[in-house]
């Protein structure tokens, strides 16, 4: 009778720990698809300021604004906010390797209670 009990316990602490499991990788897997979403939009963002920053540099270097302050300022600005692009896409990564690494380890947490 008590090893009844015990084997019907241990199932079920088997069964809500892989149901646990299966709702993390959900959760992480659905976590990890908005970042690489935002991620990718980031990237686009970061491509139009870099497009920004040559066509003022260009800009710049004409006859007619050359040394021209208020134009200096907006490519020192422009700078500013590109490196700010830049830290923030690699908050993304880290974060986008983070839950990679969580994904794996749901996965081999579920590989182990099923085997």
């Amino acid at each position: 009778m008590v090893t009844g009990k015990i084997e019907i316990a241990l199932l079920s602490v088997c069964a809500i720990s892989l149901i646990f499991n299966g709702v993390l990788f959900w959760y992480a897997s659905r976590v990890l698809g908005k970042l690489s979403y935002m991620y990718e939009n980031m990237k686009g963002v970061q491509d139009m300021n870099a497009s920004y920053l040559e066509h003022l540099e260009g800009m710049h270097e004409m006859d007619a604004y050359f040394g021209d302050p208020t134009i200096g300022d907006l490519i020192k600005h422009t700078k500013f906010v590109a490196e700010q692009y830049k830290n923030i896409n690699e908050i993304f990564m880290d974060l986008e390797e983070g839950f990679i690494t969580i994904e794996e380890e749901a996965d081999n947490d579920a590989e182990e209670e099923i085997g």
